[in-house]
């Protein structure tokens, strides 16, 4: 996500005076409970009911990530290329291709 982006997220939050609200834990619990809108598009199916659901519910998810980031101070770049990394070590090319095995399976 771009910087402008991120920014306008976290002005929207503080226009409104929401940052109050904005504690770990309630935090979490939203995005928890986004993720879950997302995951209902898909009951019953494999694909999603709607498609501008399905990317209004993937905004709410990624809004929830920017705010918790910012809370802890956590570049999202940086986060992201991190986990990367570790799972690149966990899943090699060479053990992994092409299958779905958990790392501690392969």
């Amino acid at each position: 996500m771009n910087q402008e982006t991120i920014k306008n997220i976290i002005q929207f939050s503080k226009d409104r005076d929401w940052d109050q609200f904005h504690t770990g834990d309630n935090l979490a619990k939203g995005l928890s409970i986004e993720a879950s809108e997302v995951l209902e598009l898909f009951l019953w199916q494999d694909n999603p009911t709607s498609i501008d659901e399905l990317k209004d519910e993937l905004a709410d998810v990624l809004v929830y990530v920017t705010y918790l980031c910012d809370k802890y101070h956590f570049d999202m770049d940086e986060i992201v290329n991190q986990k990367m990394k570790k799972n690149a070590l966990k899943y090699p090319i060479e053990k992994c291709f092409g299958k779905s095995t958990k790392y501690n399976k392969l």
